[in-house]
């Protein structure tokens, strides 16, 4: 048996070969290009003012339903960027959520399915944390208005140190939330440099 590979058999496996990595490098590209986003912060806090009222004429004036998405994208990029001075991660969320209704075959996006759990839970703390501010002014207002007796006092004060309490555990969660949001916005802002 000739084990011997005739030239004309080796140049077509080199040719195969060349185009299978061709075809694989392609498929690469755009499986990463799919998966990047396509977002370049401004540089200043009027910038960040400017992009925001430009995306949201781009919603309010297009009808296409793939042009408002990409609007509500960039709001949720932009209201999430560490950079942003006024940044919003409640209205961020709100951003996603939109964008997601729009393009429901985007919802598997890595990048957004990780953010929208953490946006969720801060928005969830945002609100009991509001509760709670409320029910402390309520109850330091009914201490206020002399309704006096110590037995009500002693009740009022124990509650308000049982809310502090909430609230500062509620604080240090948020805290916890915020690092987290940033170390994530710093891992993003990585990859995108490593993408480009």
């Amino acid at each position: 048996m000739n084990s011997e590979i005739s030239p004309d058999h080796a140049r077509r496996m080199g040719i195969y070969t060349q185009l299978f990595s061709l075809i694989a490098l392609l498929l690469f590209s755009f499986a990463l290009s799919s998966c990047t986003v396509r977002y370049t912060p401004p540089k200043t806090a009027e910038g960040f003012s400017q992009e925001i009222a430009r995306s949201e004429k781009q919603i309010s004036s297009q009808e296409d339903a793939a042009t408002r998405a990409k609007g509500h994208l960039r709001l949720a990029w932009l209201y999430l960027d560490h950079r942003n001075p006024r940044a919003d991660y409640g209205r961020a969320l709100k951003e996603f959520e939109a964008y997601l209704r729009l393009a429901p075959e985007k919802a598997e996006d890595d990048e957004i399915q990780e953010w929208l759990p953490i946006l969720r839970d801060w928005e969830a703390l945002r609100k009991q944390n509001s509760i709670l501010q409320e029910q402390i002014l309520t109850v330091t207002k009914e201490k206020g208005e002399g309704k006096g007796l110590l037995d009500q006092q002693a009740a009022m004060n124990k509650k308000l140190k049982e809310d502090n309490r909430k609230l500062r555990e509620n604080n240090k969660h948020l805290q916890e939330t915020i690092k987290k949001l940033k170390s994530l916005d710093r891992q993003i802002e990585e990859r995108r440099r490593s993408i480009q």
